[in-house]
This record gives structure tokens, sequence and C-alpha cells, in this order.
């Protein structure tokens, strides 16, 4: 007999979170365009949704932003069809195969919970309209619970826990993380002069290349041409890179632009700051 199923789950796939200061070679579109909460016809306080727009080309910050209703860490429909087939799986494991059809579980019976991120939000919607397209018992509404960020113990969250952040400055300033840090010091410069990152705060001072992980294997992901240097550069320039980095980067439009190869190695770091990281007892339990 079947008591309970309890299923942990992370959103989908996602725009970048973190943005190049020229984003305007690639277009992120489809956002939002499969979300299941409908509102009734006929309801007064029927609401379509909502686009994020790109800005017009003659806009002097439209290098800033990509073309396409996304935004930054959206959800994409790539992601929501990830959550939506997990969602089709579970029903067809728990629900079909034990023909539970005529048991569906009420409102009372029926947990989920998010962290307030549109993507995680979204992410449960897709998984429950797939384990439950004809709702639930009653035909109560679905709630998703959800608390404000300031008090969200789902993640590493440093206003509840200060041991949390202490940790992990702990774990950037070892020995360990230092000496990785001056080994691929070189491959930073390089990544961050080819993107124009250097002198961005965020990314300039940051012990981490968790910003170049993110928007290298978002764009690997969902199959999108890797980032170049800005217009400004010419051929020479890329020459010249080439002969001082020593790697095999393509060019694009008379530019440099960042190759598969140099893709790899950014993922092969950042999976070993993701190992470092959570492999620490300590951190992994201050994080969940």
């Amino acid at each position: 007999k079947l008591a309970m199923v309890i299923v942990i789950a992370r959103h989908g796939d996602r725009a970048p979170v973190d943005l190049l200061p020229n984003e305007d070679d690639v277009s992120w579109s489809g956002c939002g365009r499969y979300r299941m909460d409908l509102i009734a016809d006929g309801s007064e306080d029927a609401f379509a949704g909502f686009n994020y727009t790109s800005p017009p080309s003659d806009n002097p910050y439209a290098h800033g932003m990509w073309t396409g209703e996304c935004t930054a860490g959206q959800l994409t429909s790539r992601g929501a069809q990830q959550l939506a087939v997990l969602g089709a799986r579970l029903k067809a494991r728990w629900i079909d195969r034990l023909s539970l059809t005529t048991a569906i579980p009420g409102a009372l019976n029926l947990s989920l919970r998010s962290t307030d991120i549109p993507r995680a939000r979204e992410s449960a919607e897709y998984l429950i309209g797939a384990l439950l397209p004809r709702g639930i018992s009653g035909a109560d509404a679905i709630t998703l619970t959800r608390r404000p960020f300031a008090v969200e113990d789902m993640v590493g969250n440093a206003r509840l826990c200060p041991r949390f952040a202490q940790r992990k400055q702990e774990l950037l300033s070892s020995p360990k993380w230092i000496a990785r840090e001056k080994a691929r010091q070189h491959f930073r410069r390089t990544l961050a002069d080819l993107l124009g990152t250097r002198y961005l705060a965020d990314w300039g001072k940051s012990p981490s290349i968790d910003r170049f992980f993110d928007t290298l294997r978002a764009r690997s992901c969902h199959k999108k041409r890797l980032p170049c240097a800005p217009e400004l550069w010419t051929l020479e320039d890329c020459n010249a890179t080439l002969g001082r980095w020593g790697w095999n980067m393509r060019t694009h439009m008379h530019t440099c632009c960042v190759s598969k190869d140099i893709a790899r190695e950014v993922f092969s770091e950042g999976d070993w700051e993701y190992g470092t990281l959570y492999s620490d007892l300590e951190f992994s339990r201050l994080s969940v």
C-alpha cells in the first residue's frame, strides 16, 4: 500500500542569471509560453500574463540585453518541458501503475513547497500540471506554498545563518582554493579580456569562475552561439590574442569568440568548485 511519496526536484533549464556586457548577439525566447495556470475566460480578475521585452535596437543600452522575451534566470521552454516530463513519469509510476486514478489526493493530502524564485515556482507548476492534469479531488485549487526569501530555509541563507557565509568564505580562502585560483589566473584574465568583464565588480573581484560557468553552460545547454569579443576587436587583435593565449579559438564576424574547448575548460573548473564546496560536510548541511 502506497502511503506517501516525497518528490524533491530542482528547477529546469533557464536563461543565464549573469549577463555579459554584450548580450545582443543571442536571442532567448519561449519563456512562459506553456504556463498552465491560465485563468478561466470571463473572470473579472483575468490577467493574460506578461512578457519581458528587449529594448529597441536604437537604444544606447540595447547591447546589454539579448533579444526575445526571456529575462535573466527565467525558466525556458526546454526547462518547462523537463519538469512536465518528470511529472508525467511520476504519474505513470505512482498513479497509473497503481490504478490510483479514482483516488486523486485532495487539498489536505497534497503539499507543494517552492522557493519564491520565478523559475522555481514555474517548475513546480509544470511538474504538478503533468502529474495531476485533471486537478485534485473536490476541484480545489492547488496551493503552492512559498516564503519570503528573507526567511527562506530551503537554500543557504546568510541572513538566517551567518555561519553559512562564514564557512563559504573559509573555503574560498583555503590554501587549496588559493592554489587553484593561482593556477588558473591566466585563464580567467583571458576570459575577462575576451568578454569585457575584467572591470565589472561582480566578475573581476570574485574568486570563483561561477559567473562564466553560468552564462556558457546556459548557452551550451540550449545550443546557442558561444559569446564573442566586442565588435571593436579587429582580426589583427584576434590573431595577436591567439598567439598570446595559444588557444584554438574560433572567429566569427572578424572577432574572437569562445571556443567549445574553452567552454569545456570553464565547465571543468566550475565542476571542481561545486565539488569542493559541497563535499565539505558542514557547508553542504548549511546549504539546505
